[in-house]
């Protein structure tokens, strides 16, 4: 990225690869238990009120490994990816 050039036309330039990288990992996690625990759609059904006909089992995550595979600064994220 040529910085000079951007600053010359008035554009900002900030590289802060590492910035988002544990909030973004986490976020990913989370949304993957969600979407196995389809908690979304459970809560869906209780705010409609057919909690007791709509809800359905959903898998037992004590015995999944969930994780992010990568090189980059969010895949090396490891300590908040624990479960």
């Amino acid at each position: 990225m040529d910085a000079s050039y951007l600053n010359s036309i008035g554009v900002t330039y900030a590289n802060t690869p590492n910035a988002v990288s544990d909030p973004t990992a986490v976020t990913t996690i989370q949304l993957i238990l969600q979407t196995v625990r389809a908690a979304s759609q459970a809560e869906a059904v209780v705010r409609r009120g057919e909690w007791r006909r709509g809800l359905t089992s959903t898998p037992d995550i004590r015995d999944l490994t969930i994780g992010i595979v990568g090189m980059g600064s969010i895949g090396k994220v490891r300590e908040h990816c624990m479960i």
